[in-house]
């Protein structure tokens, strides 16, 4: 399926006889993943590749009554090469919504597709369900990071990552993008169970791309519920030069440069914001 063709629409992918009964989780495989890069297409190392998806309210079976459910998908795509030697990795949450019955009779037909744009009751279930984070407050320096995070949406999510990029041109920032940085020379840290940030530093060789995203998704995160906000910090020494190639190479590992500015990135799950800052 190519997903960038399947927003607020649905595709029937499977059709099948089950026993009557109350749901409330599906499970399925996302088996292999392919990305188009700079008109190119990379095979993508999949972090989540058996995902258990819990149905909002649960959707109850009856005989010789059909039902459907939407499965929701929310995949987030790193690059953790380069821009020239890209590596992709894939990393994807997903939630399942009962369809109303009577919505369509031919949603049960394996390849139907059918647009969410103008169903209010799909609007409604995206903005009670809604996964957003927002960064109200950053600051940096060559030796310390603060960053006050709020979930601003209606779900507990997990965050993950924090990525800090060196800037040469003023990105996009707000809802009309959502690209995330290139992780190549940035700095990147883990987001901890108890909210504590622990830097990553992987030096580009000849590991596979999947021994590569062990390493970087590796972390548990740290469960921010609704409306909660917390201060992620990390005192010491902050290193540019993630993925940087063994040898031979004209770049080496930077550190910040008070006055410049940096984009600071937090990832979560299904979520991600982003804010610029002057290191200080």
């Amino acid at each position: 399926m190519d997903l960038l063709s399947l927003v607020d629409v649905s595709q029937t992918i499977l059709s099948v006889n089950v026993e009557s009964g109350k749901y409330n989780l599906l499970r399925f495989n996302i088996t292999s993943a392919k990305v188009v890069y700079n008109r190119e297409e990379y095979p993508a190392v999949v972090r989540t590749g058996n995902l258990t998806v819990p149905i909002i309210g649960g959707i109850e079976v009856k005989d010789h009554e059909p039902s459907a459910t939407i499965i929701d998908i929310y995949p987030t795509v790193f690059n953790i090469g380069g821009k020239l030697e890209p590596e992709f990795v894939i990393s994807a949450v997903a939630r399942a919504y009962p369809v109303p019955e009577g919505e369509s009779d031919e949603i049960h037909h394996v390849g139907f597709k059918m647009s969410l744009g103008n169903k209010e009751w799909w609007r409604r279930l995206r903005e009670r369900f809604a996964s957003e984070i927002e960064i109200t407050s950053a600051s940096l320096s060559s030796n310390s990071l603060a960053i006050n995070v709020k979930n601003t949406g209606n779900v507990s999510l997990k965050l993950k990552l924090v990525i800090i990029s060196q800037l040469t041109t003023m990105p996009k920032i707000g809802n009309t993008t959502r690209e995330t940085p290139l992780f190549s020379e940035a700095a990147v840290f883990w987001v901890g169970e108890d909210g504590s940030l622990e830097p990553i530093m992987l030096v580009q060789n000849r590991t596979k791309t999947e021994n590569k995203a062990q390493t970087v998704f590796s972390g548990r995160g740290y469960n921010l519920t609704v409306g909660q906000q917390i201060k992620l910090m990390y005192n010491g020494e902050i290193v540019f030069g993630f993925g940087l190639p063994m040898g031979g190479t004209p770049f080496k590992p930077t550190n910040v440069i008070s006055g410049s500015r940096y984009l600071i990135t937090v990832i979560g799950d299904g979520a991600l914001a982003r804010t610029l800052v002057v290191a200080s």
